[in-house]
């Protein structure tokens, strides 16, 4: 894992060797950030208050994670943090005010194989260059305007018997719910996980989205409150505040729950079915219903993007009489 400069990773937390120019200031040689890598931004913030430069893309990189990237979803923050190492690989020695738009596609090229992948890194670049002018530097954003690879949104829908074989043959009692909750509502995994008991009243569940931070209602109709009481009554460790609790009681992280699918996941395939994301229950959720119907359970604020990327149910035609 590539960590910014100064920093390292021992005994399940993080750290930060200290500059020379600081120790007089700090009175230390180094600080522990903490066991998470969003903590350890936030401590790491506090800790420089104003000691990032901005002669390079690399101090530009740093500065934004440690003001922006802490503020958003964990995926996002991990995500942003394996972009960032790509970014700064190429990047991360020059000047802001030196790159140039064919900087920008030669990048593009370099990472052709992974066009999805570039796409994002060069938006993530676009963002960086925008924080730059709000920070008070004087630059123009050499990513405006750039002709980016295209995409093919992903078009893997899963078929009503895959989705009961899988729940049926391979799932827990614990993921036979999840998956019930997710395919009923279209949340995010995040905002699934993070249910807790307390959002769950006699209209319906509260739902925080952990991309908008919008709080919203979702109604209870009878197969939702059934998965609810499924739910429910899965053994749980006792206080637990989750509705999907570990056996310590906390909320699954993104990567403890990854694990779980995909040790099942695995063993669906193994006996020769094709393999789906869990994210793909979300884009059955909104292939399963109309397009006005999906984007509200969706939650996105353009229809468009809703038909584009999450509804693959293939269109079915009328011949001609």
């Amino acid at each position: 894992m590539d960590l910014p400069k100064g920093w390292f990773h021992r005994h399940g937390a993080f750290y930060f060797r200290i500059p020379r120019s600081m120790v007089g200031r700090v009175g230390k040689t180094q600080f522990r950030l903490g066991k998470t890598y969003s903590q350890a931004l936030r401590k790491y913030a506090e800790l420089l208050d104003g000691e990032v430069n901005t002669n390079t893309m690399q101090d530009l990189f740093s500065r934004y994670q440690i003001e922006v990237t802490p503020t958003k979803a964990e995926a996002t923050q991990k995500n942003e943090h394996n972009q960032f190492s790509r970014l700064s690989a190429y990047f991360g020695r020059m000047k802001p005010s030196h790159i140039e738009d064919c900087d920008i596609y030669e990048y593009l090229d370099i990472r052709r194989g992974s066009p999805v992948a570039a796409n994002r890194e060069i938006a993530l670049l676009s963002n960086v260059f925008t924080k730059a002018r709000r920070w008070g530097i004087k630059i123009e954003n050499p990513c405006i305007g750039i002709e980016k690879h295209k995409e093919k949104p992903r078009d893997r829908y899963i078929h009503d018997d895959e989705l009961a074989l899988f729940y049926e043959k391979y799932c827990s009692p614990m993921l036979q719910a999840y998956i019930k909750v997710k395919y009923i509502t279209g949340q995010r995994q995040r905002d699934v996980l993070d249910i807790r008991l307390s959002d769950i009243c006699e209209e319906g569940i509260y739902f925080t989205s952990s991309k908008t931070k919008k709080r919203f209602l979702m109604e209870f109709s009878d197969e939702l409150r059934d998965a609810v009481s499924q739910a429910k009554n899965i053994k749980r460790r006792v206080g637990s505040i989750f509705l999907f609790g570990t056996r310590n009681g906390g909320a699954y992280t993104s990567d403890g729950f990854r694990s779980i699918w995909q040790r099942r996941m695995r063993k669906f395939a193994a006996d020769g079915n094709e393999r789906f994301t869990e994210h793909d229950i979300r884009a059955k959720t909104a292939s399963d219903t109309d397009a006005a119907h999906a984007n509200e359970i969706m939650r996105h604020n353009s229809l468009a993007f809703t038909e584009r990327v999450y509804r693959r149910k293939l269109a079915t035609v009328r011949p001609l009489k």
